[in-house]
């Protein structure tokens, strides 16, 4: 059974930490009954203090991170859509089109890629030339495109410019909305 990409740091900080708990628990017993070494429940405690250390770095950095979005999405007039263990998505208006930015952690293909996907939201079904659209790939203003797709499903209809590493910078943000403008204006079909 998989488990959904949004869920796993919140389940890594449980286990975490029902180890720990646990780990604890048995030292609490074990000073009662005597059942191992003192040696042994030092290497125990050791244990339990990395992984305590380590659910709060994870938690610390994983808090961090989310408020330096809405930071950026509130400087760009964008409103967050995500809950905090979700991947951060932020979606708003800019030049009257409809814009969703989706901060990414993993990815099907290769995971532990970070990347920023940058999505122009249409209401209306558009259509694209979609041999033209899978040729663009390389740079632009210095942000490196990794594929640009039309997505269309039942309830959704966008363009999809896949960016490797995080863009935090408004001007890049920007620069990647405009360029997604500029497509589809390009190779729409008529």
């Amino acid at each position: 059974m998989k488990v959904k990409k949004e869920l796993s740091s919140v389940f890594l900080v449980f286990i975490l930490c029902t180890i720990a708990i646990a780990s604890s628990i048995f030292l609490i017993v074990n000073n009662k009954i005597k059942i191992i070494s003192f040696e042994t429940q030092f290497y125990v405690l050791r244990g339990m203090i990395f992984l305590y250390l380590f659910a709060i770095v994870t938690l610390f950095f994983r808090l961090l991170f989310y408020t330096y979005i809405i930071k950026l999405g509130k400087s760009i007039r964008f409103k967050m859509m995500t809950k905090v263990f979700h991947q951060p998505k932020i979606e708003g208006k800019y030049k009257d089109h409809y814009f969703q930015v989706h901060y990414c952690s993993r990815d099907g293909d290769s995971p532990s890629f970070i990347r920023t996907y940058v999505k122009m939201i249409f209401k209306k079904k558009m259509k694209f030339d979609n041999k033209k659209l899978s040729k663009i790939k390389g740079k632009h203003l210095g942000n490196p495109i990794l594929c640009v797709k039309h997505i269309i499903r039942s309830d959704k209809n966008y363009l999809l410019v896949k960016t490797s590493p995080y863009i935090f910078e408004k001007n890049k943000l920007f620069d990647m909305m405009n360029y997604l403008i500029e497509i589809s204006h390009k190779y729409r079909k008529e």
